[in-house]
C-alpha cells in the first residue's frame, strides 16, 4: 500500500530513506502528482514590504472522490498550523477554500519573517490521503529612493528611482509624494522611476518619497531635492471629543544643506522671546507625547482631552544653521462633550420627536453616530439625530449617544419622557382568596401612567349596572359581610385619560344562615304516602353536612343526615315536627320546625250514651259518637237497627244524637264517622226504653192505625199505577192545597206517593231479599204547631211489602211509601193555654196524622 503521507511534489527534493527506495517514491510520487495530487504555487520565491503584507498565491488538486477534511499552512521543519504559532496569530489569514483555492496572506510584515520557508498542506477523507507541496520562501524589504545626480543645481535634469532588494510581483503600481503630498497623476508611473526635466526651486523644490500602489501606509523615506522652508500642518482646525485623544501633524522641510537640531510645538509666543516647548509645561506633563520617527514629519500627541485643551497650537523647528528656525500656522484644538437634546421636550404617545448629539462643535470626517437606550445599543445613524415618529411608552428611557471608534466617550443620558393614559391598570384584594365574613379587605389598584393617575374609582359590577363604591387608590372593607361579596374593579386616570381594571371577587365566607326544611308535597299527607324533607340554607362555602332531628316535646332526636330525608309508606307514627341542622367550616344553623301532618280516616269509632245503665224516670238520653281522624271529623251520620232493618236517624257536623225516651226508639244505635280521608262505624250502642203499661197501650193503638194506613196503601199503589199523568197534575195540587189548609188532627192526609225513591241505607244494614215499603201515621193534638216539641213522643211504624223476587234495590218500577206516625202527649207548653180535652184529667190523648212521602222525614 502505497502511503500519500510520502508523496511531494515534483520540485520537492528526495532526501530521506535508503537510495533504491527513495528513487521510486520520487517516480511514483512524480507520476502520481501530476495525474491526481498536486499543490501548485505561482512562484516558490515572495518579495514583501516590511510592515505591509504580502500574499501567497497557491492552488491544490486531489481525486474527485475524495473529501477534503482540513488544509493548512505550515514551516518546512515543523507540521504544526501556522495559525496555531505564537509569532503568527492574528497575522496570518487563509485566503482559500476547500475546494482548490489555497491562499495565504501574511499581515503586518517584520525583519523575522525574512528567510522563512512555508508549505501547505490538505488532507482527506482517505486515511492515506494526505498531501504537501514543495516550500515558499520569503523576503522583506523596503523602498528607497535614489537621486541622480546626487548633487543637484537648478536647471539640471534629475531622475529619482524607488528601489527594493528584492523584486515585487505583480508589476506594482508606483506612487511618488513630494512633501508628503500625492503628485498629480502626470507623475505616477507603472515603473519605478520619476523624472524631472529641469528642476525648480520653488517648484519642484523639497522632500521625495514614493510606496506601492496598495501599500501606500508604508512609503519610503524622504529625499531632499533644492528644498526650502515650509510647515504644512494638517489638519488646520481639530474638533475632539472630552476624554478622547488626538494627534496634530506637521510636515516641514528645509534647506538640504540645513539639519534639524529641536523641533517642538507651543501656543503662545511671548513678545521678543522664544516660545515655550509645551513638552516643558508641567500641565501637559505624561498628556503631550511627539512623534517624529519619521524624516519631515513631526506628530504632537494629546491624551485624554479637557476642555482646558481647547486651543491654538504651532509646531516650530530649528536647524545647525545661522537663522535656521521656522514656525507653522495655527491648528485650532476645541475639545467638546456631547449631549442629547430632546425636541419638543414634553411629549405623549403618538407625538413625533427627535433627538439630537449635539456638540459645541463640527466632529470632522463625518461621523457615525451610535445611540444608546437604558445603557443598551439602539441604533447606528450617519447624522447625529435620532427621530422617532409616533413616539410610545415602550420608546420612553435614558439615552445617550457617541461617535463610532470613541464609544468611551459618550453623552451623559437624557431621559425621554413619554406621557400617556392609564395602561395595564389592575385590581388587587388583600388578603387574597376566601375572606371570612367581619374581617376587614383592602382592594388596591394599580397602574402604569405617565404622569401617574391622579384619581381613582372603584365599582361594584351589578346585574345590569356598576355601581360605585369608592374614590382612592386603596378601598378598605371594615366589617365586611356578604353582601359585600361581588365583583369589583377599578378606574385609573391621569390628565391623558383613563383605563379600566379587569374584575376582581370578593369571596366572603360564613356560617349556614336563613335554613329552612320544606316538603315535596303538592296536596295533603295521607297515610301509605312517600314524603321527602328538603333541608336548604345560605352558606359561603356551601353546607357540607345535613343532620335531620325529630322533636318529642322540649327534646329532639336525631333521626338521618343528608340534604334530604325520605319516609315512604308513611304512618300517624311519623307526624311531628322535624327540622334540620345545616353545618360548614364557620359554622351551623338549624331550620325551622316543619310540621309532618298525615292525615288518616277514622279510626277507634265508638258511640256511648248518656245516661247510660237504667233509664227510668229519664225523658231522654244523648248518643255521642268519638272518632280519631286527621282531619277531624266533619260529619257524623247515626243509624238504628232492629231486627233486620238499618234505619238512618240523621247526619250532621255534631256528634252528638239525643233521643226522647218515647215508644219504638230502643233499637241498636251506631255512628259513621267521616272525613275527606275516609270513613268507619262505630260498634253498637242498645238503647232500651223502661217496662210500663202505658207504652204497652199506646204501642196496641199505633199496631191499629198501622193496620188502618196499610190496607190504604194498598189502595194508593195500585190506583198510581193506573194514572200515572193523573197522580203528578193531584200532587201538584195537593202540595198546594195542603200549604194553605188547617191539619186536621184526626183525619189522615193523604199525599201521592213518589215510586222509586231510594233511601240510602248502607248495604251492611239492608235486607237483599226483601222490597220494603214504608208508611208512618202521625197523630197530631187539635192544635197547630210547625215543629213538635221537645216533650212530644215521634214513633214511627213501618209497614214492610215484600214482594215475589229478590233483588238488592228497589227497581224504578216499584213504589216504594213510607208513613210516619207521631204520637204526642198534650202537654202544654210554656205560656200557652191548654185546649179543653175530653175526659179527665189523668188521661193522656195521642193524635196521629199519616203522611205519605217518598222518603222518610230525616232523610231531608
Amino acid at each position: 500500500m502505497f502511503d500519500l503521507e510520502n508523496k511531494v511534489d515534483a520540485a520537492m527534493p528526495c532526501t530521506k530513506g535508503p537510495v533504491i527506495l527513495i528513487t521510486v517514491l520520487c517516480l511514483l510520487s512524480g507520476v502520481l502528482g501530476q495525474r491526481d495530487w498536486g499543490v501548485t504555487y505561482p512562484s516558490t520565491s515572495i518579495c514583501g514590504l516590511k510592515g505591509s503584507f504580502v500574499d501567497i498565491p497557491c492552488t491544490y488538486s486531489y481525486p474527485s472522490e475524495r473529501k477534503i477534511i482540513k488544509t493548512f499552512w505550515h514551516f518546512i521543519l515543523r507540521m504544526d498550523d501556522l495559525n496555531q504559532d505564537s509569532k503568527y496569530q492574528g497575522r496570518v489569514e487563509y485566503l482559500g477554500d476547500k475546494r482548490n483555492n489555497c491562499a495565504l496572506r501574511i499581515k503586518d510584515l517584520r525583519d523575522s519573517d525574512t528567510g522563512e520557508q512555508y508549505r501547505f498542506r490538505f488532507i482527506t477523507d482517505d486515511p492515506d490521503g494526505m498531501f504537501s507541496g514543495s516550500q515558499v520562501s520569503l523576503t522583506l524589504t523596503d523602498l528607497h529612493v535614489k537621486v541622480s545626480p546626487e548633487s543637484v543645481k537648478e536647471g539640471d535634469e534629475v531622475t529619482l528611482t524607488c528601489s527594493t532588494t528584492c523584486s515585487l510581483s505583480n508589476n506594482h503600481t508606483y506612487i511618488w509624494y513630494r512633501n508628503s503630498q500625492p503628485l498629480s497623476n502626470s507623475h505616477i508611473t507603472g515603473s519605478n522611476t520619476l523624472s524631472i526635466p529641469s528642476v525648480s526651486r520653488e517648484e519642484d523644490g523639497g522632500y521625495y518619497s514614493c510606496a506601492v500602489r496598495v501599500h501606500e501606509g508604508h512609503p519610503s523615506r524622504s529625499v531632499c531635492v533644492l528644498s526650502g522652508w515650509s510647515v504644512t500642518s494638517t489638519p488646520q482646525s481639530i474638533c475632539a471629543l472630552k476624554g478622547s485623544s488626538v494627534e496634530l501633524h506637521s510636515y516641514y522641510t528645509y534647506p538640504c544643506d540645513h539639519a534639524v537640531t529641536k523641533a517642538f510645538w507651543f501656543t503662545t509666543w511671548p513678545d521678543g522671546k522664544e516660545p515655550d516647548d509645551l513638552k516643558l509645561d508641567n500641565h501637559y506633563e505624561g498628556k503631550f507625547i511627539y512623534i517624529d520617527n519619521i524624516k519631515n514629519n513631526h506628530t504632537l500627541s494629546i491624551r485624554n482631552l479637557t476642555t482646558r485643551d481647547s486651543n491654538s497650537y504651532r509646531f516650530r523647528f530649528i536647524t545647525d544653521k545661522d537663522r535656521g528656525k521656522y514656525a507653522g500656522e495655527n491648528v485650532k484644538l476645541t475639545v467638546t462633550e456631547l449631549e442629547v437634546l430632546v425636541s419638543p421636550e414634553t411629549v405623549k404617545e403618538g407625538d413625533n420627536v427627535t433627538l439630537t448629539c449635539n456638540a459645541t462643535c463640527t466632529l470632522s470626517n463625518n461621523p457615525t453616530y451610535i445611540w444608546y437606550r437604558n445603557s443598551q445599543l439602539h441604533k447606528h445613524t450617519a447624522g447625529n439625530r435620532l427621530a422617532i415618529g409616533s413616539v410610545s411608552a415602550e420608546d420612553a428611557g435614558e439615552y445617550s449617544c457617541a461617535v463610532q471608534g470613541h464609544e468611551i466617550h459618550g453623552s451623559p443620558k437624557r431621559t425621554l419622557n413619554v406621557r400617556y393614559a392609564p395602561k395595564h391598570t389592575s385590581a388587587s384584594v388583600l388578603p387574597s382568596g376566601d375572606i371570612e365574613e367581619g374581617s376587614s379587605v383592602t382592594l388596591t389598584c394599580s397602574s402604569d401612567a405617565n404622569p401617574p393617575a391622579h384619581n381613582y374609582t372603584w365599582y361594584k359590577m351589578l346585574k345590569d349596572r356598576s355601581s360605585q363604591v369608592g374614590s382612592s387608590q386603596n378601598h378598605s372593607f371594615v366589617n365586611i359581610s356578604s353582601e359585600q361579596s361581588g365583583l369589583y374593579y377599578c378606574v385609573a386616570e391621569n390628565v391623558i385619560g383613563k383605563y379600566n381594571s379587569s374584575a376582581v371577587q370578593i369571596n366572603v365566607t360564613y356560617a349556614p344562615r336563613s335554613s329552612s326544611a320544606s316538603l315535596n308535597l303538592s296536596g295533603d299527607l295521607q297515610e301509605g304516602d312517600s314524603v321527602t324533607l328538603t333541608c336548604s340554607s345560605d352558606a359561603n362555602p356551601p353546607v357540607h353536612n345535613y343532620t335531620w332531628y325529630r322533636k318529642h316535646g322540649s327534646e329532639s332526636a336525631w333521626i338521618g343526615r343528608g340534604q334530604t330525608y325520605s319516609i315512604t309508606n308513611i304512618s300517624t307514627e311519623h307526624s311531628g315536627l322535624y327540622y334540620c341542622k345545616a353545618e360548614n367550616k364557620h359554622g351551623s344553623s338549624d331550620s325551622n320546625a316543619t310540621f309532618l301532618d298525615v292525615h288518616y280516616s277514622p279510626r277507634n269509632t265508638s258511640a256511648s250514651l248518656i245516661p247510660s245503665g237504667d233509664l227510668h224516670g229519664v225523658d231522654s238520653v244523648t248518643l255521642t259518637c268519638s272518632s280519631d281522624a286527621n282531619p277531624p271529623v266533619h260529619n257524623y251520620t247515626w243509624y238504628r237497627k232492629t231486627g233486620d232493618e238499618t234505619v238512618l236517624q240523621g247526619t250532621g257536623r255534631m256528634p252528638s244524637l239525643t233521643l226522647n225516651l218515647v215508644p219504638g226508639v230502643d233499637g241498636l244505635y251506631h255512628c259513621e264517622a267521616r272525613n275527606k280521608v275516609g270513613s268507619e262505624n262505630s260498634t253498637g250502642v242498645r238503647v232500651s226504653l223502661p217496662d210500663s203499661g202505658l207504652y204497652r197501650g199506646i204501642l196496641f193503638s199505633a199496631l191499629g192505625v198501622i193496620s188502618a194506613v196499610a190496607l190504604l196503601l194498598s189502595f194508593i199503589v195500585c190506583w198510581r199505577r193506573q194514572k200515572t199523568q193523573s197522580t203528578t197534575t193531584s200532587r201538584s195540587t195537593h202540595s198546594s192545597t195542603q200549604g194553605h189548609s188547617d191539619p186536621v188532627y184526626d183525619n189522615v192526609s193523604t199525599i201521592p206517593m213518589v215510586s222509586g225513591c231510594k233511601q240510602k241505607v248502607p248495604a251492611d244494614h239492608r235486607d237483599d231479599k226483601d222490597d220494603v215499603q214504608y208508611a208512618s201515621v202521625q197523630f197530631k193534638p187539635n192544635k197547630q204547631r210547625e215543629v213538635p216539641s221537645q216533650e212530644e213522643d215521634i214513633q214511627y211504624a213501618s209497614v214492610q211489602f215484600k214482594s215475589n223476587k229478590q233483588q238488592e234495590v228497589p227497581s224504578q218500577d216499584e213504589d216504594v211509601q213510607y208513613a210516619s206516625v207521631q204520637f204526642r202527649k198534650s202537654k202544654p207548653e210554656p205560656n200557652v193555654p191548654e185546649p179543653p180535652l175530653s175526659g179527665t184529667s189523668q188521661e193522656e190523648t195521642q193524635y196521629a196524622s199519616v203522611n205519605l212521602q217518598g222518603c222518610p222525614p230525616n232523610q231531608g
